[in-house]
C-alpha cells in the first residue's frame, strides 16, 4: 500500500517559496529553502504533468520550472526555457510538451528537451496585457487566454492560426458608454463548450462558443459583497 501524501493542497507565493499544506492535519510547510526566496522566482502557475499524476509543474515569472515528485517530497529537476520581459503568466503541460504564456501574450510550446518547437501571438496590443492562459481538462491541445482590454480567445495550439473563438464585448451600459474589458481568470465547464470568466470589474461570465460571442450569462457583484 503507498503512503499516504504529505501534502494535499499547494500554493506558490510571490517571493517564490513553494508551500505545502496538509488540509487533514491543519499543518504545512515550504518545500523549498528559504534562502532562495526571490521576487524574481514569483511562482506564477502550479499544473500536473500530463504523463505523471505523481509529478507537479511550477512556473515562475522568469520562466524557470520547478519539477516536484508529490509521493517522494522532493523536487526533481530545475531548468530554465528562457528569461526575458515582460515575464511569465501562465504554465501549462500538453503530453510531454510544456505551454507558456508571457504578458505580452505570446503563447509558447517547448519539448521534453525545452527547446521552443512553436510560438504565437494571442493578440495583444499595446495597451493590453494578458492575465490568463487556461487549459481545458477534456481535450489538452484547446487553451483559452485573456486579459486587460483584450477578450476571451479560445485556441487549438496544433493549429493556431486563427483563433477557433473571439469573445464579443457585451453591449454599452445604459450611459451608451463602453464596457472595459478586463479577463482575470477562466475556467472550461467540463464536458461542455462552455466557458466560465471572472473579471477585475466584479463580474462573472459564461460563454457558449456553440451560440453566441457575447456572453450567455452576466453577472455583476457588489465590490465588497
Amino acid at each position: 500500500m503507498a503512503a499516504p501524501r504529505k501534502f494535499n493542497v499547494f500554493v506558490g507565493s510571490e517571493t517564490g517559496l513553494l508551500k505545502g499544506v496538509n488540509t487533514l492535519t491543519n499543518k504545512w510547510d515550504n518545500i523549498n529553502q528559504i534562502a532562495n526566496a526571490d521576487k524574481e522566482n514569483e511562482i506564477r502557475d502550479i499544473c500536473s504533468s500530463s504523463n505523471f499524476t505523481d509529478e507537479l509543474y511550477f512556473g515562475t515569472r522568469s520562466y524557470k520550472v520547478f519539477s516536484y515528485d508529490i509521493r517522494e517530497d522532493c523536487i526533481k529537476r530545475v531548468f530554465q526555457l528562457e528569461n526575458r520581459k515582460p515575464n511569465c503568466k501562465a504554465l501549462k503541460t500538453c503530453g510531454e510538451n510544456i505551454i507558456t504564456a508571457g504578458e505580452d501574450g505570446v503563447v509558447k510550446v517547448w519539448n521534453n528537451n525545452h527547446e521552443l518547437v512553436k510560438e504565437f501571438s494571442s493578440g495583444i496590443t499595446l495597451n493590453s496585457n494578458l492575465c490568463c492562459m487556461i487549459q481545458s481538462q477534456d481535450t489538452q491541445e484547446i487553451i483559452a487566454t485573456g486579459g486587460k482590454e483584450t477578450d476571451l480567445k479560445v485556441w487549438n495550439i496544433n493549429n493556431s492560426e486563427k483563433a477557433l473563438f473571439e469573445a464579443k464585448n457585451v453591449k454599452n451600459d445604459w450611459l451608451n458608454l463602453r464596457v472595459p474589458i478586463w479577463v482575470l481568470d477562466a475556467e472550461f465547464i467540463p464536458s461542455t463548450d462552455k466557458i466560465v470568466t471572472s473579471t477585475g470589474y466584479n463580474q462573472v461570465r459564461i460563454y457558449d462558443p456553440k451560440v453566441q460571442r457575447r456572453p450567455v450569462l452576466d453577472m455583476t457583484f457588489d465590490e465588497f459583497q
